[in-house]
């Protein structure tokens, strides 16, 4: 069968490819692409929306069809000037549940206002945080020394050690004084490496600090009851409650 030639020009919002790669399967993300290509050549036109949303139209998606638990949400736009063809434009992809995806469009479109959720620093997680950065920190400190001694033991093969150009510089050196200025030099190349052995083993010491906290807190967590998992059932008989805003949006009770 011929690919039937495009009837509208796409247009993606930015938010789009994150949309598609949180879709759970690669089927799903499939299907919509697919779904996606029916609505440039004309091959189906979703329902209307309503209220906020009444320019827009809405596509049921899904692996399993009799679910149609996610939604495309697109407009049509008028051919601008200088165009062959109008255009449809993908506004949202996402869940039907909780009217997420209207929500979204609705926030995209500047129709509600977006609300930030608040985000709760787990002290835990945070201090386990400060430790990664502290390693981060003495391995840059360890690959410093080791530069600092690479550039030593070259000039020690050449010899020209910094203890050795320094009494040379001076003139007249003994034989005696130029094996001390030697010595020195190793002296000085093994305390460099020293050093960045030190840094290190610091920088294991505090990853696997910072590995420990992550993990006993995560069985913490998992053996400890949630005051919020107690009380989902109840929490899933509550009424629809939308956000401030949102009250003329389809709600869950909608069959959208």
């Amino acid at each position: 069968m011929a690919r039937r030639p495009p009837r509208f020009k796409l247009v993606l919002r930015n938010e789009i490819t994150q949309d598609i790669n949180q879709l759970p399967s690669a089927r799903l993300k499939q299907i919509v692409l697919w779904r996606i290509e029916s609505l440039v050549t004309d091959e189906e036109r979703g329902p209307p929306l309503e209220r906020k949303l009444a320019d827009l139209r809405r596509l049921y998606v899904d692996t399993e069809p009799q679910l149609a638990r996610w939604r495309i949400v697109y407009r049509y736009k008028p051919r601008p000037t200088g165009e062959s063809l109008p255009i449809v434009e993908i506004v949202a992809i996402g869940p039907r549940k909780d009217s997420e995806v209207y929500r979204w469009a609705a926030e995209r479109l500047g129709r509600i206002q977006r609300i930030e959720p608040e985000i709760e620093i787990d002290p835990v997680l945070a201090k386990a945080k400060e430790l990664d950065k502290a390693a981060n920190q003495e391995r840059q400190a360890a690959k410093s020394c080791e530069r600092d001694a690479q550039s030593r033991q070259a000039a020690i093969d050449r010899g020209k050690g910094p203890a050795v150009k320094a009494i040379r510089a001076l003139g007249g050196a003994s034989p005696q004084a130029l094996q001390d200025a030697e010595e020195a030099d190793v002296k000085a190349l093994a305390a460099v490496r020293d050093k960045a052995q030190q840094h290190r083993s610091t920088a294991r010491q505090l990853r696997e600090a910072a590995r420990k906290l992550r993990e006993d807190h995560a069985v913490e967590q998992a053996t400890t009851p949630s005051s919020e998992h107690n009380q989902s059932q109840e929490q899933h008989q509550e009424p629809y409650d939308p956000l401030p805003g949102t009250d003329d949006l389809p709600g869950p009770s909608r069959s959208l």
